[in-house]
């Protein structure tokens, strides 16, 4: 039983990884299109 509960948790714990890793890409994305902007507005 032990070994079925640590597949769960690790199961858990890769799919809330996920989940923090595609939030961070967005942010990344957005940062991105917003430094662009700056730059396109003063030149």
């Amino acid at each position: 039983m032990q070994n079925h509960l640590m597949q769960l948790t690790d199961k858990l714990l890769a799919r809330k990884r996920a989940i923090v890793e595609t939030i961070i890409d967005q942010l990344k994305n957005i940062s991105q299109i917003v430094r662009e902007a700056c730059r396109r507005q003063t030149l």
